[in-house]
């Protein structure tokens, strides 16, 4: 819930991003990203392919992590996810997560304790939120997302 409020990951993770076409920056929604793995994309013959990384450079260290493209290839016509970008995001350990956010987590899991047999399997949403909490994430999203 926090992650899909704000954007920010709590603990490492991989995951893949998918773009129909290029842009010559590609912003990474998620925080805070600490490694790219791979930029691939569908060429004009529909071929897999990787993006050097002497391709493209890397600005993770801000909230708003980027991509900035030096080179963008032809794409295959009208494939939809033509371009799939490997990443890593998340803290290394809970130590690392923001006061903030662990704050946050920690006043999720009260409210759900307190408001505990309210809810059905796979239902938990923001709404569900006193609205205090809801009022912090709706803050801490606005810090993360700008």
């Amino acid at each position: 819930m926090i992650q899909r409020e704000t954007a920010v990951v709590m603990l490492s993770r991989s995951f893949t991003g998918y773009l129909d076409n290029w842009s010559e920056v590609i912003n990474l929604r998620l925080y805070p990203v600490t490694a790219v793995g791979s930029v691939k994309y569908y060429d004009d013959n529909g071929t897999l392919q990787t993006v050097s990384a002497s391709d493209y450079s890397l600005d993770i260290n801000t909230i708003g992590p980027r991509i900035h493209m030096d080179t963008t290839p032809n794409l295959q016509d009208d494939k939809l996810n033509a371009i799939e970008i490997a990443f890593t995001a998340g803290y290394a350990d809970y130590r690392e997560v923001p006061e903030d956010y662990a704050t946050l987590l920690m006043m999720l899991v009260e409210d759900m304790f307190y408001k505990r047999g309210t809810f059905t399997t796979g239902t938990v949403s923001t709404r569900h939120a006193s609205p205090h909490i809801r009022n912090m994430m709706l803050n801490l999203s606005k810090k993360t997302r700008g």
